[in-house]
């Protein structure tokens, strides 16, 4: 017994829960830490409000709100929040899983700028330094 023991003691599939193996096998084949997965699956679990381990649309809306910033009474046009959705729902299900959300997550997280942040580089018109004309003008 203590030959076994002291070989098995720290093996991951005895000392952790698949959930937890799981999560260790998704930080290993996207190549990120095991601190950012356990970060991203608590805000997954957060908006999966009826706790199916899926996230649907409405799910999904409350999840841009908040990496937008968006405040309460502004909303994401549905235009936008459907492509979004789209991208997160590759096979079309209606629902998206914790791999899906997170594959989603890793591609998008430098392009979900916050709302406020968005309309801080929107250029002023009058500023606005227009292109020289391509042909001289004639004389």
């Amino acid at each position: 017994f203590l030959e076994w023991f002291s070989r098995m003691r720290f093996r991951a599939d005895l000392l952790l829960s698949k959930e937890q193996r799981d999560m260790i096998g998704l930080a290993k084949k996207y190549q990120i830490t095991e601190r950012a997965i356990d970060q991203i699956k608590l805000a997954f679990d957060t908006f999966d409000k009826d706790g199916s381990g899926m996230i649907h649309l409405e799910e999904f809306q409350g999840v841009l709100k908040m990496v937008m910033r968006l405040p309460n009474d502004i909303e994401l046009p549905f235009s936008r929040m459907q492509r979004l959705w789209r991208e997160i729902d590759i096979d079309s299900s209606g629902e998206a899983c914790f791999e899906e959300f997170l594959r989603w997550w890793i591609s998008r997280k430098e392009t979900l700028i916050p709302y406020d942040h968005f309309y801080k580089n929107v250029r002023c018109l009058r500023s606005q330094q227009y292109d020289p004309a391509a042909y001289a003008p004639a004389a």
